[in-house]
């Protein structure tokens, strides 16, 4: 078939009668018939056996050389849409290099919105050079090639303007001459440049060449050099290193896709770069802090390219993950973990686990809401009295304390289990109703937290929380013990004597549930019960839930970093050492102690 391309094409250059001519000079007939597509457009059939090979036109030095491109190179753009404020400089230099009308486009810049709950932004689209173009298999005279560089051209001494290509490209990164090109009289007599198609010719192919001619001269493309905004990085994959046409900043083309830090939060790297952050790679990073900053905690390998003289602080979650505290002590790396930030007033502004609670409890709220097939607060209609929604909060701590007052806003009646009596005077000036077992176990050592309970307790606890359960429309799960399962507040067969369509939204589903039916990451309906195993809800709300956990770094490291910007680890500091996890090769949280070495 590309033989027979090639035959054909070479016959449309020649015209129609060309063809015919050709026809007239074979006596045999085949039978076989087959259509030809003339250079003026016309559609002829002739006997397959008429057809007579044509030689192509010899290529000019010029065009071997275009055609060829730049050995050992692998060109490649990256195009950072965060950054595209529509300023469409690309498109006038591009216009303006390429010979190209006002209406005619190699890039364009479109306003793109992916729902109607999302913002628009601005999306340049060039010519993809893809690395199978459909385009180069499509073309009958071989006038559109990808080179051994990467780059798609065309030549326009080849074309015949078939547009095959065009229909091919998945892109539309094509344009048609149908007019005379622009500033036709100024190309008069100048020589065709196959890397930069020019001069144009009417009733020929135009695409976007990554401004070719000008990296044989060591220059980036002009859309990349006339970008205000520097939307637009090019170079060479094979020296992984692309250039911001703006800043002229070089940086590896390989970890330059990996940035974006913020990206699942809504904040671009622009606006880091404005607030006065350099975005560089991970690697770099790792290499020059003194301080580095995790939203969980890192794995084996991360820590492994840290230096000891490096400070690690994150949620490490040490009580979980026994393995971290393993490494960073024989990587002799200090770390604190925000997770240990202490339970005390001075402290408030840092503790971590208190903000992504906030979240937790407000989310599992307006979840319940969505889910539960009757209303929240009690209506009075035409219709009648429309009772309110009955909770159950298991846990008062900060996502329970925002479950109870998120609730009450929505109208519902609220009920509140917890084994600590001190919180009682909170849930109820919440509006809140508490629910007390005598005989709970407390530790003032805690740190505010809640500690295990007797057996005794423990059973009078399930005959009082299955009493309430079985009348509450929803049950909102938050009780957790550090470093220990979540305790089994719910058994499946309180879930079975629940009323059809409630719901329970289970907080501690990744440490085993409060539930005994929660599945972690899921939602299940059991018995008509719907169970939603969530422990994740700070990702859900990442704006906030991101403000919140930068500003208790902030906090926490104003503690750590002197006045004149050094690092100063003061372990007098209750805070400091109360947050420390390792240091010096040693674990020296004595909380973290007592519980895993029990």
């Amino acid at each position: 078939m590309k033989t027979l391309g090639a035959s054909v094409g070479a016959a449309g250059v020649l015209g129609g009668s060309s063809i015919l001519s050709a026809c007239n000079q074979v006596e045999s007939v085949s039978g076989d018939k087959i259509t030809l597509l003339t250079s003026s457009g016309e559609l002829v059939e002739v006997d397959k056996s008429q057809l007579k090979p044509v030689e192509m036109p010899s290529l000019s030095e010029n065009q071997k050389r275009g055609r060829k491109g730049m050995p050992g190179r692998s060109w490649v753009m990256v195009i950072d849409l965060a950054k595209c404020r529509n300023a469409r400089e690309c498109m006038k230099a591009c216009q303006s290099h390429h010979q190209l009308r006002p209406e005619q486009h190699h890039i364009n810049v479109l306003q793109m919105q992916d729902s109607e709950s999302t913002s628009p932004y601005y999306m340049p689209k060039p010519c993809q050079h893809c690395d199978n173009p459909p385009c180069t298999k499509v073309c009958p005279v071989n006038a559109t090639f990808k080179r051994e560089d990467g780059i798609v051209l065309i030549d326009n001494e080849r074309c015949i303007g078939c547009r095959f290509c065009i229909a091919a490209c998945p892109y539309s990164a094509r344009v048609f001459n149908w007019f005379e090109p622009r500033d036709a009289e100024k190309y008069e007599g100048v020589t065709y440049n196959i890397e930069a198609n020019v001069p144009q010719k009417k009733g020929t192919i135009s695409k976007c060449l990554f401004s070719a001619d000008r990296l044989r001269d060591g220059k980036l493309p002009s859309c990349v050099s006339a970008c205000p905004n520097g939307v637009y990085w090019f170079g060479d994959r094979n020296e992984d290193a692309v250039t911001n046409g703006t800043t002229k900043e070089t940086v590896s083309f390989s970890e330059l896709i990996e940035k974006g830090a913020g990206t699942e939060a809504f904040v671009t790297d622009s606006e880091y770069i404005e607030a006065g952050a350099l975005i560089v790679s991970e690697n770099e990073v790792i290499k020059d802090s003194d301080i580095l900053l995790f939203t969980g905690s890192p794995n084996e390998d991360l820590l492994k390219k840290v230096s000891s003289k490096t400070v690690i602080l994150g949620t490490l979650n040490p009580l979980g993950n026994k393995e971290i505290v393993s490494a960073l002590n024989t990587l002799n790396i200090s770390s604190f973990s925000m997770d240990l930030v202490p339970r005390t007033s001075r402290a408030q502004s840092m503790d971590v686990l208190s903000s992504m609670a906030s979240v937790a409890g407000y989310s599992a709220v307006l979840d319940a809401a969505r889910f539960l097939p009757k209303f929240f607060p009690m209506f009075m209609t035409a219709a009648g009295t429309i009772k309110p929604a009955k909770l159950l909060i298991l846990g008062a701590g900060v996502a329970g304390l925002q479950a109870v007052a998120t609730a009450r806003k929505l109208g519902a009646v609220v009920e509140v289990f917890d084994v600590r009596s001190a919180v009682k005077e909170e849930v109820k000036s919440l509006g809140g109703k508490f629910i007390e077992v005598e005989g709970a176990t407390e530790d003032k050592d805690a740190g505010g937290y809640a500690v295990e309970q007797s057996e005794d307790f423990k059973l009078k606890q399930a005959d009082m929380i299955q009493d309430h359960a079985k009348k509450s429309d929803v049950i909102i799960c938050t009780a957790q013990i550090p470093g220990r399962t979540a305790p089994l507040l719910i058994k499946k067969s309180t879930v079975e004597a629940m009323k059809p369509g409630s719901v329970i939204i289970d907080l501690a589903a990744s440490t085993g549930g409060n539930c005994e039916v929660t599945e972690n990451d899921k939602t299940i309906i059991h018995k008509q019960v719907k169970v939603v195993g969530e422990s994740n809800y700070p990702s859900k709300m990442p704006l906030d839930a991101s403000l919140m956990y930068g500003t208790n770094l902030i906090n926490f490291m104003k503690l750590i970093i002197s006045d004149e910007g050094d690092l100063n680890l003061n372990f007098e500091d209750d805070i400091v050492k109360g947050t420390c996890l390792t240091h010096g090769g040693e674990l020296v949280n004595e909380r973290v102690k007592s519980i895993i070495n029990k």
